[in-house]
């Protein structure tokens, strides 16, 4: 138990360094651009967070962690629209493959390092992701219409 709760704690740490050293980069790159606030906004959901980007949409960074071949606090279903860019930052506890059905997108998954998925949301539907090694889905992708 007390391992687990030391795990959790470990990659909270890792995720809340994660996005410091990316706000602290992006406000260095940033000379006359505003970053939105950190809001809850209708189309995403909570770990959705938009950040400043050149596109006509923000970049929405969206944090997945999972631990034993499982979603761990990150919504089922992520919520984007058509034409955003979307920034998937992800923290396994066990090497893999995640892989991104629809877009045919995937990443190699290392044991507790950090990986970035970055992609335009440029088809619409309902794409699930999955451990590629497993087969275990984890949760979705639903691109609604521009």
């Amino acid at each position: 138990m007390n391992r687990s709760i030391s795990l959790f704690i470990l990659i909270g740490i890792i995720i809340l360094l994660l996005l410091f050293f990316l706000m602290q980069s992006m406000l260095k790159n940033t000379s006359s651009t505003t970053i939105p606030s950190l809001t809850q906004s209708k189309r995403t959901n909570l770990q959705n967070t938009p950040l400043a980007s050149s596109s006509a949409y923000p970049t929405l960074i969206t944090t997945i962690t999972i631990v034993k071949g499982k979603l761990a606090k990150t919504p089922e279903t992520i919520q984007v629209k058509q034409g955003e860019t979307i920034s998937w930052q992800i923290l396994s506890d066990e090497e893999g493959e995640l892989h991104l059905h629809g877009y045919n997108k995937s990443v190699d998954l290392k044991k507790n390092l950090p990986t970035t998925l970055t992609f335009t949301a440029n088809l619409t539907g309902h794409f699930t992701y999955e451990l590629e090694n497993t087969h275990t889905e984890l949760g979705a992708l639903e691109v609604l219409p521009q």
